[in-house]
């Protein structure tokens, strides 16, 4: 549309084996983007891997149905702004639905060259801290977490 960006994207999975892992996964998202190159993000997540509740968080992968996504809901609000014609930086909440643990992120590219680019990241991690062996929360077991990196295309 015009004013705003609609996208939508799922997989069903049937295999063949005649196994009982069938599984689907739909994302939605909302978008739009100013003409001062701010955007703003939304997007629903069903993972049919994922739990309903943290008791069904999986420990070891048995199953056809893989996802690095424990839950089977998320959200995720982002939003992005060109700083400067070789600066740009972005900020993304995402939180899972079933636990209520939430990762924001902050990034900043910076243009080294039309091929490469230094990449600076945060990730600040929320949720309850696992006991033990036991999950409490998806985010709460992450680490915070500071990258630099350096991409080059070719």
């Amino acid at each position: 549309f015009k004013w705003l960006g609609i996208r939508a994207e799922g997989h069903v999975a049937i295999p063949e084996n005649g196994s009982t892992d069938h599984y689907s996964n739909l994302t939605i998202g909302l978008e739009h983007r100013w003409k001062n190159s701010f955007e703003a993000r939304l997007e629903l997540f069903y993972n049919g891997c994922g739990a309903d509740k943290i008791s069904g968080y999986p420990t070891t992968t048995l199953s056809t149905c893989v996802s690095p996504y424990p839950a089977d809901r998320y959200v995720a609000v982002g939003l992005s702004y060109e700083l400067t014609p070789l600066l740009f930086g972005q900020t993304l909440l995402i939180s899972n639905l079933v636990d209520q643990s939430r990762l924001l992120s902050f990034n900043a590219a910076y243009s080294l060259s039309d091929e490469s680019e230094l990449v600076f990241n945060l990730g600040l991690p929320d949720g309850e801290k696992p006991v033990g062996a036991s999950a409490r929360s998806e985010f709460g077991a992450y680490p915070v977490s500071v990258n630099l990196e350096t991409r080059v295309y070719f």
